[in-house]
């Protein structure tokens, strides 16, 4: 997710998730987010991880361990914007892009994990992997909430023409490539995200992996589950 060049200069966590998630070996004593996909992978099932707001599936594939990983694991992209406006529409379009099916797995970064959320409420799967992502609308932190009644008139087109010019890094490059449409569309729909109501049994079937600096979704404290890094 991704709104202001700010939060790209700043390097917030979300946005280098990937880099984020590679200091896990120094922290647990393992890289946990690979020791949970290769768990994963090891099994029959596909798992299909998308990235996060404003980036691609390059998010993932531009650090080597992801690619050792399994070939099991899918980095899929967002789709066409054709003006989804919700989180539950873009998770149908993407199952029927990507033929995802109950048996898979599925994951995100970020937006990503929201709307691996909303398949997983579609399709039943029997895993969620969430990196740095949220399960409720609550969890987003009051800037992008504060922010989205003025999206629409917000130069978002401008800050990625700068953005491009800057060429700060790999990220920041994926942001400026994106469609400014569907990034103003999906921050209105994450504010406006419905409460899924997530049981206490569903919840046995997200995992949470958060980095502890995270301005954009805030380490869920109350969320005793969530691998803190």
């Amino acid at each position: 997710m991704g709104a202001t060049s700010e939060m790209y200069t700043m390097k917030s966590q979300w946005l280098m998730i990937v880099g984020m998630l590679g200091n896990v070996g120094r922290r647990l004593g393992l890289k946990k987010n690979m020791k949970t996909l290769r768990c994963y992978s090891s099994s029959s099932r596909n798992i299909y991880l998308l990235p996060g707001m404003g980036a691609t599936s390059e998010m993932y594939t531009m650090k080597s361990q992801w690619l050792n990983l399994d070939t099991r694991i899918k980095y899929i992209n967002w789709p066409e914007y054709t003006n989804q406006s919700s989180l539950k529409e873009i998770a149908q379009t993407v199952i029927q892009q990507h033929q995802i099916t109950s048996n898979d797995i599925v994951g995100g970064a970020s937006l990503g994990g929201m709307v691996s959320l909303e398949i997983f409420r579609i399709l039943n799967n029997p895993t969620v992997l969430l990196f740095g992502s949220a399960i409720s609308r609550d969890d987003v932190s009051r800037i992008l909430r504060k922010f989205s009644p003025v999206v629409d008139s917000f130069p978002l087109e401008k800050v990625q023409q700068f953005v491009n010019y800057a060429n700060i890094n790999e990220i920041s490059a994926m942001f400026a490539a994106s469609d400014p449409e569907f990034i103003k569309a999906m921050i209105k729909a994450v504010v406006k995200w419905d409460d899924l109501n997530i049981s206490d049994q569903e919840k046995e079937s997200i995992v949470r992996i958060h980095g502890s600096l995270d301005i954009v979704i805030p380490y869920p404290k109350y969320d005793s589950k969530c691998y803190k890094i």
